[in-house]
């Protein structure tokens, strides 16, 4: 194609060349022109619908090359790319068939496999000396048994602390607070695959984030290694976990179930402080208070509970380390009023928009100063039409004593109260125990005389 084109130029060329001295044909004409500044001789040929000024040969020849030039280069190009677009394509699924040949070749698919096991292997030998069983005992429940993990070693006192889930030991905690004086009927031990064990000693708990401490002897123990945990910014959905733990008792001691993170600051209707790490590694009954290991060993969360029906398969839930690196840091310190780490105004409440009515709210009971009183209404203060209305108080709560039942609270900190999930959010995401915080709150004075008409306020220390 690229000849042809060449030659069709060239013949054009000569053949209008041949008309520059004479006219050939009915279309064509040659004048001659004199210009009287330069006294140079132009010619004039008409060929094809268009007119030729030139002087010579060769000034024609480059006029005629401008105006055939574009349309001679398309053709060219469309034509290269039309000769090669079929040679050129299978050319590249040849390379690629022969780089994929290539690759197989040298195992390199192999090799990746190879080292992912190689990783797991070593998760899980790590595993094997750094997680154990514990089993809790209490007269009026029996034995619990649970996992967990050990996270540090007191070379000084030779001592280890492991960490587990507050369920586990819970009877245990509650026997021995109701029971002092039979403290010597408890036992809690820490339990090896060999079947030995040591006793333990109860350090600290969580009750709310469902976290415990225990310490044990390292006396004349050898080859147990300490985990540690992962930095939180590393983590990311679709990272592959091994859980461990001891699903259905020692009879399948230290188990191991590979998985993926399916999601991050899950939310679980029964505890709305703690943004779950959401996987589907299987786990089961004494898996409770086990890691979950990163590809690295590094603990990603502790196991505390999964959701399992019919129509639910493989949703794990492990309490992320960002906060358990905080309650355990407290628990270290002895700085957990009331043994949690989270805010509580420890008290019962309605909220306003669910049962306001015009200019008032609507109680199908209340209990004020003992006395129970039954389908109540209550006028609200000019204006408000948001807020939590206080039903009832904790004895040993953070507003007991400060705030009191009938009590309307309006607005906490900077956040104007408007639905129980923002006022709950506001509050879990922004503090902790220990924490002071700012109420805002219509004081109530009975139930014929309403409320107070200005807006009162109180700074209180989470417990």
């Amino acid at each position: 194609m690229k000849r042809i084109l060449i030659l069709s130029v060239i013949v054009l060329a000569v053949s209008l060349g041949v008309g520059i001295n004479s006219v050939k044909g009915s279309d064509a004409t040659t004048s001659s022109l004199t210009q009287t500044t330069t006294q140079t001789v132009m010619y004039q040929t008409y060929y094809n619908g268009a007119y030729y000024y030139y002087t010579d040969y060769q000034d024609l020849i480059s006029q005629i090359y401008d105006d055939v030039y574009q349309e001679v280069y398309d053709q060219m190009f469309q034509a290269m790319i039309d000769s090669i677009d079929q040679d050129f394509y299978e050319d590249i699924y040849s390379q690629v068939e022969a780089d994929l040949a290539d690759v197989l070749s040298q195992d390199q698919i192999n090799v990746y496999l190879a080292e992912f096991e190689n990783q797991m292997h070593t998760v899980i030998e790590h595993a094997e000396n750094s997680v154990f069983g514990i089993t809790s005992y209490s007269p009026d429940s029996g034995s619990a048994v649970g996992s967990g993990v050990v996270i540090r070693f007191d070379a000084e006192a030779s001592k280890y602390y492991i960490l587990t889930n507050y369920h586990v030991v819970k009877n245990y905690v509650t026997y021995a607070t109701d029971y002092p004086d039979k403290i010597d009927e408890l036992s809690m031990l820490i339990v090896f695959p060999d079947e030995s064990h040591r006793q333990a000693t109860l350090v600290g708990y969580d009750t709310e984030v469902d976290l415990a401490v225990l310490s044990f002897d390292g006396s004349g123990l050898e080859g147990i290694e300490i985990s540690t945990f992962a930095d939180p910014n590393d983590i990311s959905v679709s990272d592959f976990v091994l859980a461990v733990g001891n699903p259905l008792g020692y009879d399948f001691y230290n188990s191991v179930t590979l998985g993926i993170i399916s999601g991050l600051n899950r939310k679980v209707e029964t505890d709305r402080y703690v943004n779950y790490v959401q996987h589907d590694a299987e786990i089961n009954g004494g898996n409770s208070g086990g890691p979950i290991y990163n590809l690295n060993g590094e603990i990603v969360g502790i196991n505390v509970s999964k959701l399992a029906t019919i129509e639910i398969e493989g949703m794990g839930f492990a309490i992320p380390v960002e906060i358990i690196e905080r309650v355990i840091e407290r628990i270290f310190n002895d700085d957990l009023p009331v043994n949690t780490i989270m805010p509580r105004l420890s008290i019962d409440y309605e909220m306003v928009s669910d049962i306001i009515d015009g200019t008032e709210v609507n109680l199908a009971s209340f209990t004020l100063d003992g006395t129970e009183y039954t389908n109540v209404t209550l006028t609200l203060p000019t204006g408000v039409t948001d807020g939590a209305l206080i039903t009832s108080i904790d004895e040993f709560g953070t507003l007991y004593d400060i705030l009191h039942v009938g009590d309307l609270i309006i607005q906490v900190g900077s956040h104007m109260v408007t639905d129980e999930e923002s006022f709950l959010d506001y509050i879990y995401e922004n503090y902790e125990a220990g924490d002071q915080i700012v109420i805002y709150y219509y004081e109530f004075l009975a139930i014929n005389s309403g409320y107070a008409s200005t807006i009162s306020t109180v700074t209180v220390t989470f417990i």
